[in-house]
């Protein structure tokens, strides 16, 4: 096995065919070059270990080559052939271009070529198996501090699951004890307690506090879809302007899952009803105001509006889904609102999008 590559450059042929001779049974492949030009085309396609280069040569001298190859090469190890009469030579070209040795004309290729050749390689080899365990241990580093993130992540995440869970917990307890306080004494209790037993079915069914990016047409044609499939006799016309492709950074069940269940509990499913839903973008400084608005009126009902029957849509009902989704989205620096304004059910939510960093707020 190959110890490396060694370059030799001389500009004389007679001394590059002795090294031809000399160093063949050498277990390291050897490149010869009669110029400065010749060894540089060789680094550029080669990786060269140790470089052994005269210093006078016609056109490019070993000062100049030399600097070439600690620029394209710096970590081929620079050897220096010299005779006595070219010190100070070498003493500037070891100033300027750290040579590891340099070896007198005549040499003894034995005793003194060969030696420097092999400890220049040695040499060589070392800084390699150094900067591979160096880039070992920045992988290694890097890797323990992206799983060091993944767990402080998921941590982060845990927690803020658990506050969700706990904040939206409470809610909804609070609005049960309110429901109990007020039909204590009466008959009803079952029969009111139903929606908000129903929604907490759906609530320990459906809590999450995973974001994902999402494309805004598609969660909405979703929705939509959801909404028909409950009752077919819905007029939905939207007013939605976004980019093509247009994505927000939001947590799925809020829209998926929660606004699709509030919408479908506050509307019969064999009743017709006009919904008019609204969204674009708001654009301020620093950030796009993604708006949405759900108009929900009911247009037939035994001959009656649902201005006379909002009694479907009860206060209690109204309370309770505001308290919660304000909770659930004040996990995200969010709110949400839900009001009754004249003959139609109205639902506000606002998505704040800056730059890379997603908030839901109205």
């Amino acid at each position: 096995m190959s110890r490396g590559r060694v370059l030799f450059v001389d500009d004389e042929e007679n001394i590059l065919s002795s090294l031809r001779r000399g160093l063949i049974d050498e277990d390291y492949e050897c490149f010869f070059a009669s110029s400065g030009k010749a060894a540089l085309e060789i680094i550029e396609n080669k990786i060269i270990s140790v470089i052994v280069t005269d210093m006078r040569m016609p056109g490019m001298d070993g000062l100049t080559l030399l600097k070439e190859v600690k620029e394209k090469s710096p970590n081929t190890i620079r050897i220096v052939l010299s005779g006595y009469t070219q010190l100070q030579q070498i003493l500037a070209t070891i100033n300027q271009v750290d040579i590891f040795k340099f070896i007198t004309k005549p040499w003894k290729l034995e005793e003194e070529f060969k030696v420097v050749i092999d400890q220049a390689l040695e040499y060589y080899n070392l800084l390699m198996d150094r900067e591979k365990l160096k880039k070992a241990l920045e992988n290694r580093n890097a890797a323990y501090q992206n799983m060091l993130k993944n767990i402080e992540d998921r941590i982060s995440a845990a927690k803020n699951e658990s506050n969700l869970i706990k904040n939206t917990s409470k809610v909804l307890f609070e609005h049960l004890f309110k429901v109990i306080d007020n039909n204590i004494n009466k008959d009803q209790l079952n029969s009111n307690y139903k929606y908000e037993r129903d929604f907490i079915n759906f609530y320990n069914e459906n809590i999450s506090s995973q974001i994902e990016e999402l494309e805004v047409a598609n969660l909405f044609d979703n929705l939509i879809s959801s909404l028909i499939e409950h009752n077919k006799y819905l007029k939905i016309e939207k007013d939605i302007s976004f980019p093509e492709n247009y994505k927000i950074k939001t947590n799925k069940i809020i829209i998926d899952s929660f606004m699709k269940y509030v919408l479908i509990s506050n509307i019969n499913s064999n009743d017709s009803y006009n919904i008019n839903i609204k969204g674009g973008i708001k654009y301020a400084v620093d950030n796009e105001i993604i708006e949405f608005i759900f108009s929900v009126s009911e247009l037939i009902k035994g001959g009656k509006t649902l201005g006379n029957n909002l009694i479907s849509v009860s206060n209690e009902k109204i309370d309770l889904v505001s308290a919660f989704m304000n909770e659930y989205l004040n996990a995200y620096n969010g709110a949400f609102k839900i009001k009754k304004i004249e003959d139609s059910l109205v639902i506000k939510i606002q998505m704040i999008k800056v730059v890379n960093n997603y908030q839901v707020k109205v």
